[in-house]
């Protein structure tokens, strides 16, 4: 089965007036690859769920260090201030995809950046949940 077929069959209902945003990648880090695997996997996403997708909404305004490898604390600080919310979400709903959540540092950080935006409400779907780092 494909992956967004699978991704499908599994996904709960989202709220009619719910907004989809991707967790962005560095600019240098899109232009290395030449593209966005999670941004081209959540625009599909929206194309057959006919959930709008923002692209832009959340850009990445620093270099981030691979999180691999670091403990909680340090994947926290290691985003911390890395993102940036574009535009004003005034009682929106929110759904921020990411890829992977690990320890959720990435995804809380961006979560905390769309509230202080405006955002009523923030969900985070996910492809995969890696097994918890359990430290500090």
């Amino acid at each position: 089965m494909l992956l967004m077929e699978l991704f499908l069959s599994v996904c709960l209902s989202p709220p009619p007036d719910a907004l989809l945003l991707s967790v962005p990648s560095h600019p240098e880090r899109i232009k290395a690859r030449g593209f966005s695997p999670v941004h081209e996997f959540i625009r599909e996403f929206s194309q057959k769920t006919k959930i709008k997708f923002q692209a832009n909404a959340i850009r990445r305004i620093r270099a981030t260090d691979t999180q691999t490898g670091k403990t909680k604390c340090q994947r926290r600080l290691n985003v911390r201030k890395a993102f940036e919310v574009t535009q004003a979400l005034p009682d929106k709903r929110i759904i921020l995809f990411d890829d992977v959540v690990t320890t959720g540092a990435t995804v809380n950080e961006i979560s905390r950046c769309l509230k202080k935006r405006g955002a009523a409400y923030v969900e985070v779907w996910t492809i995969a949940r890696t097994k918890r780092i359990i430290d500090d």
